[in-house]
């Protein structure tokens, strides 16, 4: 019985495949680097530095990664958009849609800083409990800590 399945077609082409899937999950190594894109798939942050300067607000400016968009509070407005995050640490937060709620000092001029920084937010790296946003020459921008889910 055996012998049948190793000389038929469909026995063969399973233990081509059987194969293949030991030899890929061999590949798959303890020590690599992980890709930056899926850390920041489900996550949610809350800001904690805004140009070098402590943030200390009653409404705290957030960002939530969701599959490969992001959302968030800039201190006055929600907003939301698309972003993509590539393995070199690099970030395209891409064109943010916001609510057009007025705000009033200082809510509004905190409104003004989180979207320029987020629209020059070209890389990023992110640690257990930090996410940090920076520029192409890696100037930091922004911090966030990870919410509490």
């Amino acid at each position: 019985m055996f012998r049948k399945i190793i000389t038929s077609l469909a026995g063969q082409l399973f233990i081509a495949l059987l194969g293949l899937g030991i030899v890929s999950a061999c590949t798959i190594g303890a020590g690599e680097t992980p890709n930056h894109k899926n850390q920041l798939k489900n996550t949610q942050w809350i800001i904690k530095t805004l140009g070098g300067q402590a943030v200390t607000t009653t409404h705290l400016p957030t960002l939530h990664f969701t599959g490969n968009r992001v959302a968030g509070f800039n201190g006055c407005n929600r907003f939301s958009g698309y972003y993509m995050a590539g393995n070199d640490a690099s970030l395209n937060l891409g064109s943010l849609v916001n609510s057009r709620i007025a705000c009033s000092s200082p809510a509004d001029a905190l409104e003004q800083q989180v979207n320029e920084k987020l629209a020059r937010s070209q890389m990023y790296a992110i640690s257990r409990s930090d996410l940090v946003l920076m520029n192409g020459e890696r100037k930091v921008l922004m911090t966030f800590a990870r919410a509490q889910p």
